[in-house]
């Protein structure tokens, strides 16, 4: 593998740090909302969350379905 497909593989690797991170958070608030009983999330909130996916999931290509 040559030097130059590396770093092609590893210049994704901060996104996808980032998308973790995000996914982790929102499974812990989740799973925190529905131990404790209460509402989490209204219906304005679900349609920021989808367009938040569509914009983190850029470079596999499900942006292109906003179009």
């Amino acid at each position: 593998m040559t030097i130059s497909r590396l770093k092609k593989i590893f210049s994704y690797l901060p996104l996808f740090c980032w998308c973790a991170i995000i996914v982790f958070l929102l499974y812990n608030a989740i799973v925190h909302a529905y131990l404790s009983g209460k509402p989490l999330f209204t219906g304005e909130d679900y349609v920021g969350y989808t367009l938040e996916l569509f914009v983190l999931s850029f470079p596999l290509g499900s942006f292109l379905f906003l179009f």
